[in-house]
């Protein structure tokens, strides 16, 4: 899988605390989702244990929005929410 990044895209991550391992393994395996103007959205919730802005939390839902062009997937918007999910649960979609 080919993957386009902007640059604001890779300061978002960066911001967000989100790896580029993490962003593929969520297209990869992460629930698809319908999104917006045409765009899909991939979402996983990663169980390591985080440390993000000095607080610790035992979870990371990482979203992604992306678009498939020529052959490329564009990465538009990446997402981060840190708590407790044990799966994504309709009401935080």
């Amino acid at each position: 899988m080919e993957l386009a990044f902007t640059r604001h895209t890779t300061a978002q991550m960066r911001e967000r605390g989100v790896s580029e391992s993490e962003v593929l393994q969520t297209l990869l395996l992460g629930i698809e989702l319908p999104a917006k103007l045409g765009r899909s959205l991939a979402l996983q919730v990663f169980s390591a244990g985080y440390r993000h802005r000095g607080v610790y939390y035992p979870e990371k839902e990482v979203r992604v929005i992306h678009k498939e062009e020529f052959q490329r997937t564009i990465v538009i918007t990446v997402l981060a929410r840190y708590g407790i999910w044990s799966t994504p649960h309709e009401n935080h979609l």
